[in-house]
């Protein structure tokens, strides 16, 4: 059984009083476009590809359907968060991606909580699935801030990888476990900031 199918009572919202300095700062690196319009082009676009039935006469590489955006939201004088997934029929799961398009045309990755290869969905339903691990959930507390968070049930950094053995997580890399992992997204700096509230 999973480990978050074994919480009875969901974990508390997270309280950014309670925290005193986040756990770690960075700033993604962007892709640079020749537009807004070329960046949200290209993202829409975004797919897989496999090889199927390998090492037979039957051989082929497939293309997935493209990303299916699942929310959209504007920040005026800043750009454009996106958050979708691409289709489950691959042997590769489920990702989830997290994208912020500068008015400029810069395109921003940004983590999202999941496995090795397949990303928690989005929580779209109040929060309830992101504070039993099963979901994440998007918040925006500020004009320019937009911030995302998960239950920690299993072992994860503060990209939100789940710790595998045979993962490329370094050997000696702070995981957490146990409680609510956040991140904060400044758009005036395009830092993210990375907080950890233990469960009491």
């Amino acid at each position: 059984r999973s480990l978050h199918m074994e919480r009875e009572e969901p974990a508390p919202a997270y309280d950014p009083e309670q925290a005193d300095e986040p756990v770690a700062r960075y700033t993604p690196e962007g892709v640079a476009f020749g537009s807004y319009e070329e960046a949200r082009a290209d993202t829409e676009a975004i797919s897989f590809q496999w090889v199927d039935k390998p090492h037979t006469y039957e051989m082929a590489v497939k293309t997935s359907d493209p990303l299916t955006v699942d929310l959209e939201r504007e920040f005026p004088g800043f750009g454009t968060l996106l958050c979708g997934h691409l289709p489950d029929d691959s042997p590769h799961g489920d990702p989830t991606y997290l994208y912020f398009l500068t008015e400029e045309g810069v395109r921003y990755a940004l983590p999202t909580p999941g496995g090795i290869m397949t990303g928690l969905p989005l929580d779209t339903e109040g929060g309830a699935r992101a504070s039993q691990g099963e979901a994440f959930r998007m918040e925006f507390p500020e004009e320019n801030k937009v911030r995302w968070w998960t239950f920690a049930a299993t072992p994860v950094n503060i990209f939100g990888n789940l710790y595998d053995p045979e993962s490329m997580t370094e050997p000696g890399e702070t995981m957490f476990r146990g409680g609510t992992l956040v991140w904060d997204l400044d758009l005036g700096t395009m830092e993210v900031s990375i907080w950890f509230q233990p469960e009491v």
